[in-house]
C-alpha cells in the first residue's frame, strides 16, 4: 500500500497534481469479531488513520461490511427532503406529489442499490421501510396515523425492498444479455442448459460475501421464471419480475 502512494503521489506530481493526504481514508474490512494489526500507511509524508466507516461514491462503507450506517444515511436524506414538499403539499393534486416522490425522494433509495439490497439485515429493512413510509404518506395525503397497508404495493407496484431488489435483478439481467461490463460479466458462469438459462451460484465460506448480487443476487435471478429470464424487453421485464417479488414476499 505504501508503495502504491508513492507511484501515486509521482504520477501526481508529474501531471501537476496534488495528492491531499487529508482527504485520504482507509479501512480494513473484516468479520466484526476479528481484530487485524495493519501497518502504518505514508501518504504524501503524512499518516493515514484506519476508520470505521469511509464514504466511496456516495456509498457508506462499515469496516464489518454492514449497511446500517448507510441506511441511517438515506433515510436522513429522505426526511430532510420531505418538510419542504409538505410546505406545498396541500396545494398540489396526488399525480404531481407521486411524481415528486419518484423524481425527488426514490433516488436516495435506489442509488447503489445494486451494491447492498441482497445484505440488509432486519434493522436496515426497518429503516428504509419506515423512511418510504413517511414518502407513501406525502404521495398519498395521509396522516401520521393512516394504514399504509393498501398503499405500500401501489406506489411502485411492490414494497420499497422488493423494488429495490428487481432493479438488482434488472441489472444483473443486462449484464447477460449485453456482456458488460467485463468486470463483472467475467464473474459469471452460465449452466450447460440453455432450456434454464440459469447462472451458476459460486461458492463462499463468508457470510458477507454470500450476501452480495453475486452470490444471494444469483440465487434470486434462478428463482425468476425461466420464460421472464428469456425476455429481452426492459420494461416489460420490469413489471412481471416486480409482479414476481411482490407474491414472493
Amino acid at each position: 500500500m505504501n508503495s502504491d502512494f508513492i507511484n501515486v503521489n509521482a504520477w501526481s506530481q508529474r501531471n501537476d497534481l496534488l495528492l491531499n493526504a487529508k482527504k485520504t481514508k482507509a479501512i480494513c474490512f473484516s468479520n466484526s469479531c476479528i481484530s487485524s494489526a495493519t501497518p502504518a500507511l505514508i501518504a504524501n509524508g503524512e499518516t493515514i488513520t484506519l476508520d470505521d466507516d469511509v464514504v466511496n461514491l456516495g456509498l457508506k462503507l462499515r469496516k464489518d461490511m454492514s449497511w446500517g450506517a448507510h441506511c441511517n444515511r438515506i433515510s436522513s436524506r429522505v426526511f430532510s427532503g420531505l418538510p419542504s414538499l409538505w410546505q406545498q403539499g396541500n396545494v398540489i393534486g396526488r399525480n404531481m406529489r407521486i411524481s415528486l416522490v419518484k423524481s425527488l425522494l426514490l433516488p436516495h433509495f435506489t442509488y447503489c442499490c445494486e451494491v447492498f439490497v441482497f445484505g440488509l439485515d432486519a434493522c436496515c429493512r426497518k429503516t428504509l421501510n419506515r423512511a418510504f413510509d413517511a414518502c407513501i404518506r406525502f404521495a398519498y395525503g395521509l396522516r401520521r396515523r393512516d394504514d399504509l397497508h393498501d398503499y405500500r404495493n401501489e406506489l411502485l407496484g411492490c414494497d420499497i425492498i422488493g423494488f429495490l431488489k428487481c432493479r438488482a435483478l434488472l441489472f444483473l439481467h443486462k449484464i447477460v444479455l449485453t456482456g458488460t461490463p467485463d468486470y463483472i460479466y467475467e464473474k459469471l458462469r452460465f449452466a450447460q442448459s440453455t432450456r434454464t438459462a440459469n447462472l451458476i451460484q459460486p461458492r463462499t465460506s463468508v457470510a458477507r460475501t454470500s450476501k452480495s448480487l453475486l452470490f444471494n443476487g444469483i440465487s434470486y435471478y434462478n428463482s425468476i421464471p425461466t420464460q421472464v429470464r428469456q425476455s429481452r424487453s426492459g420494461a416489460g421485464w420490469v413489471v412481471r419480475v416486480s409482479v414476481w417479488v411482490r407474491d414472493l414476499r
